[in-house]
């Protein structure tokens, strides 16, 4: 059954549809796991911070859209011995480093932000939403 699936990826055009065999035979040999991202509509799958990642990492990302699809892929679990991976799952392991630019002062990631533009975004959020929040500060506490 699982060679009747077809689906939109993050590689191909709006609307044009790859089998699992077809994604495999795109990636390289050494990818070990097909990557699959879950979102209502494929505008909202390409603005994904999911998907960023994959982006930098030039890895292709099969889009499910509804609840059904995403259920099957959970469930099939493997195809063709290769395991499918949920690109939300937190703690995927795509190869990539995160450049100087991205790391703090103590060498912790902040997500592309210099550590001057961390403490600007938390002085801002901190003013904006000063009714609701007591202090804003980066994960890695840099204020």
């Amino acid at each position: 059954m699982a060679k009747l699936l077809y689906f939109e990826s993050s590689k191909m055009d709006a609307g044009a549809l790859t089998s699992l065999d077809e994604y495999i035979s795109r990636i390289p040999a050494e990818q070990k796991d097909i990557y699959y991202l879950c979102a209502p509509t494929r505008e909202l799958a390409m603005e994904s911070p999911y998907l960023e990642a994959f982006k930098r990492a030039d890895k292709e990302v099969i889009f499910v859209y509804s609840a059904i699809d995403d259920f099957v892929m959970t469930n099939l679990k493997t195809f063709e011995g290769r395991n499918l991976i949920s690109a939300e799952k937190s703690n995927l392991d795509l190869g990539e480093e995160s450049t100087n630019e991205e790391k703090g002062k103590d060498g912790s990631d902040l997500g592309g932000l210099s550590s001057d533009s961390a403490n600007q975004l938390c002085a801002w959020i901190q003013l904006t939403l000063k009714d609701k929040l007591a202090k804003v500060r980066t994960k890695c506490g840099f204020l």
